[in-house]
Parts: C-alpha cells; sequence; structure tokens
C-alpha cells in the first residue's frame, strides 16, 4: 500500500496483513499468475510491470482484503461516513473513513472534521483514476502523470535567482546596485548546459564581469550590467580557444558595457577587448537572435580566430554562424567584428541598427586614451583618426577569410566610418559575398575613405598585400549609400545591382582581377559634409602627345577610375592642365598602356582659368591607335585651361 500525504507527496510505508511489503507480495502472486518479477525490482518497477491483467488484479484483491487489518493495527478506528466518525470520537480525537480506493484519517475539531492523511492501495494508484488520488492529475494514471512530469522537465527553465544572482528591474536600478552575480551567473550557465535547461533570465538586469559560455547552452531574456573594470571582461563569452563550442543559442540576450567606468584600455590586446558578446578560437553552430549590445568599451559582438591559423582556408574557425536582428549602438569600436567563417549571417528584417559606434561619448573630457569614454583611434592616441565601423569582416591570416557570408538588411548609418571587408592574406581568396538591402554611410571619414570598403590595403602601413584574389564572387543589390560610395577592391566576379546612392559615382571601384559588372545603379544630390574624391586607377596613362597647334602644353593628373559599365568596361575620367600660345585649334592623343581598347563614350569639357568662360571643345576616339583617345579645343588667345576628358574601355 501507498500513503499519501497531505501536501501530495507520495511514500511507501503500510504493508501487507503478513507484514510483507507490496514487492513481496507482488513476487508471491507472481509465483501464480506467472509475471516475470526480479528479485531486484523495486515497488515503482513491478508497479509499472502490473498496470493491468492478472497478476494485478490478484494483488488487489489480496491487499483490499488486508483493508480491516490495516484498521486493526492502528489506533483510530474505521467508520463508514465522516458524520458516523464524529459521533464516535471525542473532540481532539481520530477516525478512519473508508474511501474508493483506500482510508482517510480524520480529526474531530470540535464537531468538525478535519482531513489529516489518507491511505491507498496499490491497485487504486494503478487504475485510470490514480493520478486523481494523489492529486498530480484530474484523470490518467500516475505512469502517464509521470511522462507528463517528465516532458514538462525538459522544458523548465533555470534562473540566475536560484543560483544566488540578484537582478534588477531597470537598468537604473543596476547601474545604482552593488552587488557582483557573476558567480551566480556562471553556475546558471553551467547547469542550464548540463541539464539541457533553458536559462531564463526574465528580462531583469545583473551586474557581472566575464562569463563563459558553455556548449549545448539555450538561454534568454538575459540582460546585463558590466562591472566597472581594468580587465577585458564580456558578459558573454564563448571561448573556442582549447576545445570548440558548439550548439549555443542566445535569443533575446545583452548588454550595456558601462564605457564610461572601462579604463587602461591600452593595456590590453589590440586597443582593448571588452566586447559583450565575445566569440574566439573555434565554434560551431552558435546563433544569437536579437542580441544587443550598448556602450562596450571596444566590439559589440567581436567574432575572432584568436591567432588559430587555418590550414590555407581549408578549415575556418567558426562555421555556421548566425547573427539576426542585431542592435548594436555606442560601442567604443566596432558594433560588429568578425573574422575566419564559414557560412555566416548577419541578417535582419529592417531592426538590425549599428550606429554610432566608434564615437566618443556625448561630453567625453579629460582622462586619456586608455578612458573608455573615447572611441578606438589610429594611432593610438587622442590625435588619432577614428576606426570604429558598424560592422567589419578583417583577416590577417593565412586562410582567415571567410567563404558564404551574408549581410542583409542592416542600418549602417551614423557610425565613426563605413563598413569594411579587409583581406590581407590572399592565398587563399574570400568566397561568395552577398550583401543586399542594407543602408551605408560614412559620416566622418575616419581611417579609410569610403561607406563600404574591400581592400587589401593594410590601413596603417598603406601595404597593399598582393597574390590571388582578395574576394571571388560578391554581389551587391539593393542597398543605399549616403555621404560617400562604396570603394571596392579586389574582387573576381562582382555584381552591383539595383543600388541606390546619394553621390556621382554611385560605385567606385579599383584593382579588380575580372568580369565586373554595374547595372541599374541610380544616384541622387544630397548635401554631404564628406568629400567625394575618385579613387586611384589600376592603370595610369602612358603619354599625351600633341597633335595640332603651335607649341601647346598638356599636364595630366592622376588617371581616376569611376565604374564599370554594363559590358564590363572601365570609366575614366582624366584631369588635364593646357596651356595654349595663341588663338588656334588645339589637339592631343592620350594614350593608355598597351592592350587597351574599345574605347567609347568620349566627352571632354573645358574651362578657360583666366577667364572662367567653358570653351567649346571635342573628343573621340584616336585615329592613330586603338589604345588613344583624341581631344581638341580652339584658344582665344594665349591662356590655361583644365581639361576634363571622359572615356570607357576595356581591359586587356
Amino acid at each position: 500500500m501507498t500513503r499519501a500525504t497531505s501536501s501530495g507527496g507520495v511514500r511507501i510505508e503500510v504493508t501487507g496483513a503478513r507484514g510483507e511489503s507490496f514487492g513481496a507480495v507482488a513476487r508471491r502472486v507472481s509465483n501464480v499468475a506467472g509475471v516475470p518479477i526480479l528479485s531486484t525490482d523495486t515497488d515503482a518497477q513491478i508497479l509499472d510491470k502490473m498496470g493491468s491483467g492478472a497478476a494485478a488484479d490478484r494483488i488487489a484483491a489480496e491487499q483490499a482484503a488486508d483493508i480491516a487489518e490495516i484498521a486493526a493495527l492502528t489506533a483510530p478506528q474505521v467508520y463508514a461516513t465522516t458524520a458516523a466518525g464524529l459521533a464516535a470520537v471525542p473532540s481532539g480525537g481520530t477516525f478512519w473513513v473508508a474511501e474508493a480506493g483506500g482510508l482517510r484519517l480524520y480529526r474531530d475539531d470540535a464537531g468538525t472534521a478535519t482531513a489529516l492523511d489518507v491511505v491507498l492501495t496499490k491497485s487504486a494508484l494503478a487504475g485510470d483514476g490514480g493520478a486523481s488520488l494523489i492529486g498530480t492529475a484530474e484523470a490518467g494514471t500516475v505512469q502517464e502523470a509521470l511522462d507528463i512530469f517528465g516532458e514538462l522537465k525538459t522544458t523548465a527553465m533555470l534562473t540566475p535567482e536560484m543560483f544566488g544572482a540578484v537582478g534588477y528591474p531597470t537598468l537604473a536600478d543596476a547601474q545604482a546596485g552593488t552587488s557582483d552575480s557573476t558567480a551566480a551567473m556562471q553556475a546558471l550557465f553551467n547547469e542550464a548546459s548540463a541539464k539541457s535547461i533553458i536559462a531564463n533570465g526574465n528580462d531583469r538586469w545583473y551586474r557581472v564581469g566575464t562569463v563563459y559560455v558553455p556548449s549545448e547552452l539555450t538561454a534568454m531574456n538575459i540582460k546585463t550590467f558590466s562591472l566597472p573594470s581594468t580587465q577585458d571582461n564580456s558578459p558573454f563569452f564563448i571561448d573556442g580557444q582549447t576545445v570548440k563550442k558548439r550548439n549555443i543559442t542566445l535569443v533575446d540576450c545583452g548588454g550595456h558595457g558601462n564605457r564610461e567606468n572601462q579604463s587602461q584600455l591600452i593595456t590590453s590586446n589590440f586597443d582593448g577587448q571588452r566586447a559583450i558578446f565575445k566569440i574566439w578560437g573555434q565554434t560551431e553552430n552558435v546563433h544569437l537572435i536579437r542580441p544587443w549590445a550598448f556602450y562596450a568599451a571596444t566590439d559589440g559582438i567581436f567574432v575572432w580566430h584568436a591567432f588559430y591559423e587555418p590550414a590555407n582556408g581549408t578549415d575556418y574557425c567558426h562555421r555556421d554562424l548566425v547573427i539576426q536582428d542585431p542592435d548594436c549602438q555606442w560601442n567604443g569600436r566596432h558594433g560588429i567584428s568578425l573574422s575566419s567563417i564559414y557560412r555566416g549571417k548577419v541578417c535582419s528584417n529592417g531592426i538590425g541598427f549599428l550606429a554610432n559606434n566608434g564615437k566618443d561619448l556625448p561630453g567625453a573630457s579629460g582622462g586619456g586614451y586608455t578612458d573608455g569614454r573615447y572611441g578606438r583611434r589610429t594611432p593610438a592616441n587622442l590625435s588619432g583618426l577614428f576606426y570604429g565601423r558598424p560592422i567589419t569582416f578583417e583577416s590577417f591570416l593565412n586562410g582567415d577569410g571567410f567563404d558564404t557570408m551574408e549581410w542583409t538588411g542592416l542600418d549602417c548609418r551614423g557610425n565613426a566610418s563605413g563598413a569594411l571587408i579587409l583581406h590581407l592574406r590572399h592565398e587563399t581568396p574570400c568566397y561568395r559575398l552577398r550583401v543586399t538591402n542594407c543602408q551605408f554611410d560614412d559620416p566622418l571619414g575616419g581611417n579609410g575613405d569610403g561607406a563600404f570598403i574591400t581592400t587589401a590595403t593594410d590601413f596603417d602601413t598603406g601595404v597593399t598585400y598582393t597574390g590571388s584574389d582578395g574576394i571571388v564572387d560578391a554581389a551587391f543589390a539593393g542597398n543605399k549609400y549616403y555621404r560617400n560610395a562604396p570603394f571596392l577592391r579586389n574582387i573576381f566576379g562582382l555584381t552591383v545591382a539595383d543600388t541606390l546612392s546619394s553621390v556621382d559615382p554611385a560605385v567606385s571601384a579599383y584593382g579588380f582581377n575580372l568580369a565586373a559588372t554595374v547595372q541599374n545603379v541610380a544616384y541622387f544630390s544630397c548635401p554631404s559634409n564628406r568629400a567625394i574624391n575618385g579613387l586611384v586607377s589600376p592603370i595610369s596613362i602612358q603619354s599625351v602627345a600633341q597633335i595640332m597647334g603651335s607649341s601647346w602644353s598638356a599636364t595630366p593628373q592622376d588617371l581616376r577610375f569611376l565604374g564599370f559599365t554594363v559590358l564590363g568596361q572601365l570609366k575614366f575620367h582624366l584631369p588635364l592642365t593646357v596651356t595654349s600660345d595663341a588663338a588656334e585649334l588645339g589637339a592631343f592623343d592620350v594614350f593608355l598602356p598597351s592592350g587597351w581598347a574599345d574605347i567609347s563614350d568620349v566627352r571632354v569639357e573645358v574651362t578657360n582659368n583666366d577667364t572662367a568662360e567653358p570653351v567649346l571643345g571635342g573628343a573621340r576616339r584616336s585615329s592613330n591607335a586603338a589604345n588613344a583617345v583624341t581631344f581638341r579645343f580652339k584658344a582665344t588667345a594665349a591662356h590655361v585651361h583644365l581639361v576634363d576628358l571622359y572615356f570607357t574601355a576595356a581591359k586587356p
């Protein structure tokens, strides 16, 4: 028999009339019924075997016959109703009442029957209504109730408070608080990972330092406030430097990095590593869903190889990384920094904001560059150039690139510098880049000009790394660029389509190896505080030769690359200064390097620099050479003229 306490807990207590346990009775009966019950079986295992059938019925009958003897072995007497029991015992006395499935114990409290305990038979518990008898479910067997409990257990959640953390209802409360919940949060993550239970912060704020995120963790609704520190702490540190971390999902998690109370950043590696999310070494299947990172002293989300060097691109540090709907603002360096990724997505449906990263905090003054209030600069002092960006991918090691990278739906405006893909080692290219439906700008003109830059030039040293292609197969579509154009370099196979730019040229590109297509690219005039400069051309002109006039002179400037035609030809602009010595017609041939041909779309604009008046002129493909352009105009006297020659040519 089983006795259930009034609180609902269940314990095996009452034995058979012979003093036998339920197991002993079942084993004795099994000799008759043929049920295979082992001597090592527990009562629970026997109950599972005896859920139905002749053996269970035999046990039920034998134990039902013992109810009277059970009552006789106990002091209180058994009555048919509570009224009969109240009439028979004095106030304060106890009595049993027979009920379906067993007996219930009552006490006479001045004429009122107060239920104290219940004795249930095993047969009753094994029946269809067993769960209702012990209060775990309205109906069903005990085993069914246990199965349901097992399912609930797998979806249960652990909270930081269960491990001693102090949660604050608001950010202001966390800022004013004094607690340190680092150890409690670590214990929560470890237990949730080990038991495969979700860690849930219930949208409360917790003051922490560095918390290590283990493999197989799912966490949600955790808000962190970084403790003041001189160390590189991160509240979500996925550290795969020694053991690869796998299968981590963080939903609606993030933190306030407390920039104004972070110090000694210059003593840390690489200008500081105080990120909200720090993902290092080797990881696989990490998903950040709606992550948010505000006021980190360095990056909001910092994904780094940590000096693990893949073997020439045959492996990548981070595989299957997803950052969905990120919100990273006012971080001291980058909103998101990435490296060494195989299949990576940073995507949003228009609610991904990467803004005000890399800037000084408003009102920052005093102290020095080691103070977290100041945006990160190069060189590392307050006179250096801001280099913080909304999102950046940087590779410095052999094979430290990416294969299949997608950036979609991100608003990357208002940061210290534009977005960047920097690939300095070309032993192995980067493959398959897709940038779609994003918005970029370059408001401050930090270290490197461009709303979106792909380059192999080290901005600090000015050295351009060459070798095989930087990026193979890149497509930009549906993006918008403000205050500056995207500057794209070292891409094999580029497509730019359905793009809107606030400046002309809408796309500036140079240093390509082959195969570029620009189509459906529009631009509109927009006031800008940024100077729009043409980029250095992938080629230089070979020479300029006078073919008409007396003793004129022509001094060319740098040849400027403007973009591509839909057929893949390159568009150029060549400014020249031409000095005439008389009122006459003058003409020149401008020669490109050997092999350039198919010159078309030639036009010239001439201005008299002395009078600021336009001068009528003309231009065409030269009849003297396939790689030359001819321009001419008539001077009214000896003057200095500013000439802007435009043309399109095909690469050899």
